[in-house]
C-alpha cells in the first residue's frame, strides 16, 4: 500500500510559489516572528526600574505632604542657620561688634518669627535676596551689615494686614 495520505479528487492540487527573502523586512513579518538573539536587558529590568519609579513618587508626595503641614518653615529655618554660617564667616573686620550682634539678633528673631508663623513665607523673599547679594563677593561691608539689619528688623516688626471686612 501506499504510504501516502488519499487525495481528495474534488479538491484540486495549487503549488504554492516559494518567496524569495529579501533584504527588507516587512513589519508583518517583524511583529509576527518570534525575537531573535538574546533580550537586552534581564527580565528583572522593568520591575525594578518600576519599583523604583514607584518609590520615587511616594517619596515626593510624602515631601509635599510634610510641605503643606508647617515643613516649609522647617527648611526655611534650615536655609537661614547656614546662611548665618555664612554670614559670620563674610562679616568684615570694619563692622563694628555692635553691629554684628544686631545683624545676629535680628536673624535669630526672624527665625523665632517664621518658627510662630508670624511671618509668612513670602514675605521673607526680598530679605532672602539682600543675604544673597550680600554673601555673594565674599565679604559683607558696614553699610551692607547695616542695610541687612534695618530690613531685617523691618520684616521681624510687620504686621499683618487687617482683614477686609467681607472675612476675606
Amino acid at each position: 500500500m501506499d504510504s501516502e495520505a488519499p487525495q481528495n479528487p474534488l479538491v484540486p492540487e495549487v503549488a504554492v510559489p516559494v518567496q524569495p527573502r529579501s533584504a527588507l523586512r516587512l513589519p508583518a513579518d517583524y511583529y509576527s516572528t518570534p525575537p531573535e538573539g538574546r533580550p537586552i536587558f534581564p527580565q528583572w529590568v522593568p520591575i525594578g526600574c518600576g519599583s523604583a519609579a514607584i518609590a520615587f513618587l511616594l517619596l515626593v508626595f510624602g515631601a509635599g505632604a510634610v510641605l503643606m503641614r508647617g515643613g516649609g518653615t522647617k527648611i526655611i529655618d534650615w536655609t537661614f542657620s547656614s546662611i548665618r554660617k555664612d554670614v559670620d564667616k563674610a562679616i568684615g573686620s570694619d563692622v563694628p561688634a555692635a553691629d554684628r550682634a544686631a545683624l545676629d539678633g535680628e536673624m535669630a528673631t526672624l527665625r523665632k518669627n517664621l518658627d510662630r508663623g508670624t511671618v509668612k513665607l513670602e514675605a521673607i523673599q526680598p530679605a532672602l535676596t539682600s543675604l544673597q547679594q550680600a554673601i555673594s563677593d565674599g565679604k559683607i561691608t558696614r553699610d551692607e551689615a547695616l542695610r541687612l539689619t534695618r530690613e531685617l528688623h523691618e520684616l521681624n516688626n510687620r504686621r499683618p494686614a487687617p482683614k477686609a471686612a467681607g472675612g476675606k
